[in-house]
């Protein structure tokens, strides 16, 4: 894979975090893309890499897959490998497992897949939202286990201050960017299979990430965020956007500190931006929520889900994890469960897994 280096300096600190919850979304602004990428890098860059890293690589030395070119001169038999990981400033652990890793003044989860050291894997970064934390995400997401069970190693940052006060803003983004390439290049993840989610503030910065990263992600899942009003220069379909990832957005009709008035409205930008039209294919309907997707003739997919399903505070109302089991408040500097209540049959984090994995890069 082509390696993704590093945008800034980073701390030297392994450090954990706790967690807490989200009400609101009040995240502004958007901004420039400042990633560049190592073109001189000998890392492995997925499938069809030139460097005898992917199962279909051309210069294999069996001469049996197909799109053999038969020019084969070397004695690497490992076409399913990746090379050793490289750590840098901000990772400094590359065993498999869980870690918090702190880099540029933030505390960053990383969960590790062992599959990872062994073959290319895809990247999920999973973004809190307002008064949580990386863990608190996770209790909803359950992305962890998801990226262990289906091989993605999963970023999930955390805001500062500690929660319940933590906050995103935009100024965080490239932060929170540099970061995920970091991750991508130190593992040497298959750059067709980056993808990124988020929920309220965190769903935020997912669209800001499509108005600002749009060529580097193969999709984008924000949850329960919507209205340009909120993050000023990113309206998708004004914006000169540099590509056109799948998108899956999810927003609940009885959402309290993010109406469903703005849900809509949002996803006709996406569309407009696409230059998508007609009428979606009807994905699935029940009596608690609709599930739409709009295709380009390119194949690009933007599904939406809107549902009724609400959280046992008044506060929040739709503004929850549908099928989380987040129904309690327990983890430090929790103030609210997130979990739509009672727990839904969809499961927002097993769904926006499966469209991750359905929805790779070209």
């Amino acid at each position: 894979m082509a390696a993704l280096g590093g945008l800034l300096a980073c701390s030297t600190a392994d450090t954990g975090a706790d967690g807490s919850g989200d009400t609101a979304a009040d995240d502004t602004g958007d901004g420039v893309s400042t990633a560049g990428d190592d073109d001189d890098d000998d890392d492995a860059e997925g499938p069809d890499d030139d460097d005898d890293t992917g199962p279909d690589d051309d210069d294999d030395d069996d001469d049996t897959g197909p799109g053999d070119d038969d020019d084969d001169d070397d004695d690497d038999d490992d076409d399913d490998t990746v090379p050793d990981p490289i750590p840098d400033e901000c990772i400094t652990d590359v065993t498999p497992g869980h870690h918090v890793f702190s880099c540029n003044g933030f505390d960053f989860d990383l969960e590790l897949p062992p599959q990872c050291l062994e073959s290319p894997c895809g990247l999920v970064v999973d973004v809190h939202g307002f008064t949580m934390s990386a863990d608190m995400q996770d209790q909803n997401t359950s992305m962890r286990a998801l990226g262990i069970e289906h091989g993605y190693v999963v970023v999930q940052p955390n805001a500062n201050p500690d929660p319940p006060n933590s906050s995103w803003s935009e100024a965080d983004d490239e932060v929170v960017f540099d970061f995920a390439m970091r991750t991508a290049n130190a593992f040497h993840l298959d750059d067709n299979r980056l993808h990124f989610t988020g929920f309220s503030q965190g769903g935020f910065m997912s669209w800001r990430f499509l108005c600002k990263y749009a060529d580097t992600f193969a999709s984008i899942a924000p949850a329960g965020a919507c209205g340009m009003a909120v993050q000023p220069g990113c309206d998708p379909a004004s914006s000169n956007l540099a590509g056109t990832p799948h998108i899956l957005f999810v927003h609940g009709t009885a959402d309290v500190p993010v109406p469903y008035a703005c849900a809509e409205p949002q996803r006709d930008s996406v569309l407009a931006a696409y230059g998508i039209s007609g009428d979606p294919e009807v994905v699935e309907t029940t009596a608690e929520h609709r599930w739409n997707r709009w295709s380009s003739d390119a194949g690009v997919d933007v599904e939406m889900i809107d549902h009724d399903y609400t959280a046992s505070s008044m506060v929040l109302g739709g503004h929850c994890f549908p099928g989380s089991p987040d129904l309690t408040v327990d983890l430090p500097g929790q103030s609210l469960p997130y979990g739509c209540d009672p727990i839904s049959p969809l499961v927002w984090g097993e769904v926006a897994m499966q469209f991750f994995i359905d929805h790779p890069k070209p």
